[in-house]
């Protein structure tokens, strides 16, 4: 995550950071490929919850978690 996104959760997506997540959306996506990311904030970290909502609504397929049952629940609201 580090490597290409700054932003963490907190607030709106940058529109830059916004732009460069979308064309890998689609360029993995034209390719067959799902887009995993790993070492992204926890879902209950401070500001996990907005992180994940955005980067899933924006096209990334997977996530990365250590926290299963958590994530199940967020998934289940």
């Amino acid at each position: 995550m580090g490597k290409y996104f700054n932003w963490k959760g907190k607030g709106i997506m940058p529109v830059e950071e916004k732009r460069i997540l979308n064309n890998m959306v689609k360029t993995i996506h034209e390719q067959g490929r799902i887009l995993r990311f790993w070492d992204n904030p926890e879902i209950t970290s401070e500001y996990g919850e907005n992180f994940w909502e955005t980067v899933l609504n924006e096209g990334v397929d997977m996530l990365s978690t250590d926290l299963p049952k958590e994530i199940k629940a967020f998934f289940n609201n």
